[in-house]
């Protein structure tokens, strides 16, 4: 998804194709796509998948991102509980 794109001007964009599933992708961490997410689950009559990074990466890190597996963990097993 384009930044400066709306999610109903993605979805707009892409509905034509009549996709069995659509998604997102994003570098700023999951907890910051969820909101985007939840508006395509209810633009979309497709089924929505998330694609989230641990966050932007992180040089001051030791392993390179904020968010820990735990957190990523907790953050996923949210998306599939809430649909």
């Amino acid at each position: 998804m384009i930044s400066a794109q709306t999610v109903e001007a993605f979805w707009t964009a892409m509905k034509h194709v009549r996709p069995l599933s659509i998604g997102l992708n994003c570098s700023l961490g999951p907890d910051l796509m969820y909101p985007f997410l939840e508006e395509l689950a209810e633009k979309s009559n497709a089924a929505v998948s998330a694609y989230p990074n641990a966050g932007l990466p992180n040089p001051a890190v030791r392993d390179g991102f904020d968010l820990k597996p735990e957190d990523m963990g907790r953050f996923l097993g949210e998306f599939g509980t809430e649909g």
